[in-house]
């Protein structure tokens, strides 16, 4: 299985990496993502996070998650 960022789907388990492609520590669930629209268009996930005061979104990159664990079901 790829776990770049640009394979991620809503239902997905990611970890958010660094620039340099280390891991964070940080875990979400994709929960939506949306296109913005510019020359070189980025595609950004809504990943919901857990912190200590609850539950948020929060918009990442693409290419700053990796794919931990596929929402699909078979």
């Amino acid at each position: 299985m790829n776990n770049h960022g640009s394979f991620a789907k809503a239902g997905d388990l990611v970890e958010a990496i660094n620039p340099m492609g280390q891991p964070t520590g940080l875990y979400g669930l994709i929960v939506g993502e949306h296109i913005m629209k510019a020359i070189v268009p980025k595609r950004i996930l809504h990943v919901l996070v857990t912190w200590k005061s609850g539950a948020e979104i929060e918009h990442m990159k693409d290419s700053y998650v990796r794919v931990v664990n596929s929402g699909d079901v078979k």
